[in-house]
């Protein structure tokens, strides 16, 4: 039996198009299955699928609500999602639009990184896997940058709307869940603590 082969653009394609479709369906997914309203929203946190929901209802569009549930997770959940995450992809689809777009926003290099840094062995492999394990393998964060550049060309709402849901969740303290040593996901605390 023969396999198709898919470039890496194909995939992201394919992928996107299959998660955006279930991840922005009308039903809410979350806490609250029973919820009547058909906006819709999907988080691995009920606090932070509130955010995208009312995104939603306030009028923003999708892509102002996966963004404003991104920033919310990373306060309510930092050890899945934050601003000082690897990165990550988006793929955005427009409706009625006959383009998918794919936003990598993945870690770079550091500027100052050189080829040199990583010597290859004889099988072409990095030498000790440095570029993996230890600190030649640190990246500079993509998240905050990639979020921003999809929210600027794909997004109706300003960036400081869409990060006021976090910021307040910062000022109240957020419900962490043990996520972090201070039990307030990545926030000091409530204003003045």
């Amino acid at each position: 039996m023969s396999h198709k082969s898919f470039s890496r653009r194909e995939v992201l394609a394919l992928t996107g198009k299959a998660f955006l479709g279930g991840a922005l369906a009308s039903a809410v997914h979350g806490a609250d299955e029973k919820s009547s309203n058909t906006f819709g929203a999907v988080a691995g946190d009920p606090a932070a699928m509130k955010v995208g929901e009312n995104v939603l209802k306030d009028g923003g569009n999708a892509i102002d609500a996966a963004i404003a549930t991104a920033f919310a997770v990373g306060i309510v959940s930092p050890s899945k999602c934050g601003a000082g995450g690897y990165g990550g992809h988006a793929m955005i689809s427009l409706a009625g639009g006959k383009k998918t777009t794919a936003i990598d926003f993945d870690a770079m290099a550091p500027a100052a990184a050189r080829p040199d840094m990583f010597p290859l062995d004889a099988s072409g492999q990095v030498k000790g896997n440095v570029n993996i394990h230890g600190w030649l393998a640190a990246g500079v964060p993509g998240t905050v940058a990639g979020l921003e550049l999809a929210l600027a060309r794909y997004g109706t709402r300003p960036l400081r709307d869409i990060l006021a849901p976090a910021i307040q969740m910062c000022e109240e303290g957020s419900s962490g869940r043990g996520q972090s040593a201070d039990g307030n996901g990545g926030c000091p605390g409530p204003r003045g603590s």
